[in-house]
């Protein structure tokens, strides 16, 4: 199922968003795909450890949590940390599947819905 859900970041945090995606470290992003993507993926995604991805991904969650649409469409137990990726000329993302388990470790989940 597709749900098209507008308007989940507040136009007042879209500059913040936008400031921090231009002066993030992105880095390869087949770092972070699953054995079948890992030959299809070609971009880049701001480095999660960066101080600056860790500040947008809590605007992105908190911005979830708090829509009403979301919550009761996905109906999250939790949200997972997002990725941010960019892809300049040349680069795209092929035909995948999204891994059903993600994490590593102790932390491994079940990941049952994506969000693009």
């Amino acid at each position: 199922m597709l749900l098209h859900i507008p308007g989940v970041i507040a136009p007042e945090q879209l500059p913040i968003m936008l400031d921090g995606l231009n002066h993030a470290r992105f880095i390869d992003g087949k770092l972070s795909a699953g054995m079948a993507a890992r030959h299809v993926k070609r971009n880049e995604e701001l480095d999660q450890h960066d101080e600056i991805a860790m500040h947008l991904s809590k605007i992105v969650v908190g911005s979830l949590y708090h829509n009403p649409t979301f919550r009761s469409a996905a109906l999250p137990q939790r949200i997972a940390t997002p990725f941010f990726a960019r892809y300049t000329k040349g680069m795209a993302y092929g035909d995948h599947i999204d891994d059903p388990v993600m994490g590593s470790g102790d932390g491994r989940y079940r990941c049952d819905v994506a969000i693009t």
